[in-house]
């Protein structure tokens, strides 16, 4: 779909989606040369791997469909429900078909904050690539999401260590996440 979607109705979540809608998803993602430049090293490389690590439960995610067309949809990875010092958070991504960027996010955002929160996640903080302009702007100005900082080493882009630019849904979290952000870079760089 190239075009700009102009008449969107109202977008349908799906939690549990069918592998023929994952599949779908992953090859908009797989299409989208300027939109999958920005995933880091530790993206799934190949569907079996996408699906794989949503199977297991090491990563949820809400897709929304527009009828049978996949429009896009956000999911969770590095979920953290076992800190005795705080709650529980995770880490988000999404992706979303370039026929549905804009009114999109303003419309699933809430919706998808609303299932992750019925999943236990109030508290999500998103990484990006220093560079991502269009996604900096989404969390900045679609999104509303906090700005934490640039960390150094955050992860890898193209097999090196590159500098992201870290969010916090809340700022009352910009503390966790500045926590867990500076936990990740020095991970990276002890490994």
């Amino acid at each position: 779909m190239s075009e700009q979607v102009q008449n969107q109705t109202m977008l349908k979540p799906v939690t549990n989606p069918s592998d023929s809608e994952l599949w779908a998803w992953w090859q908009t993602i797989q299409q989208d040369p300027a939109g999958r430049q920005w995933f880091s090293d530790a993206f799934p490389k190949t569907y079996a791997d996408f699906v794989g690590v949503l199977l297991s439960g090491a990563e949820r995610c809400v897709v929304f469909l527009d009828g049978d067309q996949v429009a896009g949809g956000y999911w969770l990875h590095d979920m953290v429900d076992d800190d005795p010092d705080y709650p529980p958070y995770a880490w988000i991504r999404g992706y979303v078909d370039p026929a549905y960027r804009g009114r999109f996010m303003a419309q699933a955002w809430p919706v998808a904050c609303s299932i992750f929160e019925q999943w236990g996640y109030r508290h999500l903080f998103a990484a990006t690539h220093v560079n991502n302009q269009r996604t900096l702007a989404c969390l900045d100005k679609t999104l509303k999401f906090t700005r934490v900082g640039d960390y150094p080493n955050f992860c890898f882009f193209d097999g090196k260590p590159s500098t992201c630019t870290v969010y916090s849904m809340y700022a009352e979290d910009v503390s966790l996440a500045m926590r867990d952000a500076k936990f990740r870079s020095e991970h990276l760089c002890a490994a």
